[in-house]
């Protein structure tokens, strides 16, 4: 999994160095300010663990703090993706991107790649509620029917047994928070945005190029997760409909849509897996 997360933080660099200067430094203007959000998050949680002496805490936290010192590489060379491959802006991007695209010296060929949005609120709830709940239903029924159990690796990382009821909901309620603004990051607004945009290079794939990327960014992303759990192939039963689910969702909507379904999903299993 390290192997994977630094190939990707490499090609984001290369990805980074190589774009536009003018693109470059709108994309870099646009990011600074949630990734720096997002950093100053993960370091309050960092000093709350230090305080409760959790070191389970400590370790996840500090990994993820370093994570994000990247995502001021490639969430804009994810943004740069986003526009190579068509997929849509959520309001505040959108809105971001406009304001920027309207300072003075901005050529005009910047100003035309984002268009007004004119999707429909109500359009966009349903598809967010059906993305939601089809991965939803189909993860309770695997948890009721078969039986979805942590692997030995999960309980080892969680070590719920040998720590305070109060510690264990603060790290679980971080864990359910933080990994899916981490990996969205990752497997959508990036990796996803840039197998489209490389996909649609060339003109017989173009129009394949959704299919190909939400199907492969969602095999990586179940390749990832499949060691959670036990059995292996039940975890990939039930992280492949959310993967498939979440990438419809970036295409569709937009990465903080991704983020948000993502975060719904953790909260409603963690309450499934008490609740069963």
């Amino acid at each position: 999994m390290i192997l994977f997360y630094s190939l990707l933080f490499l090609l984001s660099v290369i990805d980074f160095l190589f774009m536009k200067r003018t693109r470059r430094d709108v994309l870099t203007r646009l990011c600074f300010h949630p990734v720096s959000l997002w950093m100053g998050a993960l370091g309050v949680a960092l000093i709350i663990f230090l305080l409760c002496g959790d070191r389970r805490g400590i370790s996840v936290t500090a990994s993820s703090f370093l994570q994000a010192m990247f995502f001021i590489i490639l969430v804009p060379a994810g943004g740069y993706w986003t526009l190579r491959a068509r997929a849509p802006l959520m309001p505040y991007m959108h809105g971001c991107m406009k304001r920027q695209t309207k300072q003075p010296g901005m050529p005009a060929s910047m100003r035309s790649k984002f268009p007004r949005d004119r999707r429909h609120p109500a359009r966009i709830i349903t598809l967010f509620a059906l993305l939601l709940g089809i991965p939803l239903l189909i993860s309770v029924l695997l948890h009721g029917i078969v039986g979805l159990k942590p692997s030995d690796q999960m309980v080892r990382l969680l070590a719920l047994d040998s720590h305070s009821l109060a510690s264990n909901a603060v790290f679980v309620a971080f864990l359910v928070v933080c990994a899916p603004v981490n990996e969205e990051l990752f497997f959508r607004h990036y990796l996803q945005n840039r197998i489209a945009g490389a996909v649609r290079v060339s003109p017989v794939c173009r129009r394949f190029a959704p299919v190909v990327a939400v199907a492969a960014a969602a095999i990586l992303f179940c390749l990832v997760h499949a060691a959670m759990a036990s059995p292996m192939w039940l975890k990939f039963a039930q992280i492949a409909p959310l993967g498939a689910a979440l990438g419809i969702c970036q295409y569709k909507i937009g990465i903080e849509a991704c983020i948000v379904l993502h975060l719904v999903f953790n909260m409603s299993m963690a309450v499934v897996s008490a609740l069963i």
